[in-house]
């Protein structure tokens, strides 16, 4: 798997851990949780050097960034380079053993989420509540 995929995971569980579920499936959240933060700790930082290398800044040095918490590059024939370099770390490979944990099917989940989490949780297969 891929950065991008275990930042996704990571917003699928963060989504899903705001609304109340049985204790199999909280605990389930939980773990993938905790396993998935370092990975996303790391892109998110990597993410936040390409920030400050390619964002716009204003009188005092900070970065300008706008209502909707993108920002306008100090020089804007680099975006094409930024998405590049931002493409590439998202597709850092990740190489662990990480054995998907069981939880049951739940009532309601986007196909988004349930394909972010493939690999991770193994919704339904055996578990009752």
């Amino acid at each position: 798997m891929n950065l991008m995929q275990y930042m996704n995971a990571y917003a699928a569980v963060m989504e899903l851990m705001k609304k109340e579920c049985d204790y199999t499936t909280a605990y389930a959240l939980v773990t993938v949780k905790r396993h998935l933060k370092p990975h996303a700790d790391f892109f998110l930082e990597e993410e936040m050097k390409l920030v400050e290398e390619y964002a716009a800044r204003d009188e005092h040095g900070k970065i300008c960034w706008t209502e909707r918490g993108t920002f306008p590059f100090q020089k804007p024939e680099l975006a094409m380079e930024y998405v590049k370099r931002h493409e590439e770390l998202g597709l850092i490979q990740v190489h662990e053993d990480f054995t998907a944990i069981p939880a049951p099917m739940p009532e309601r989940i986007t196909p988004e989420q349930l394909e972010a989490l493939d690999g991770f949780i193994r919704f339904g297969e055996g578990v009752k509540v």
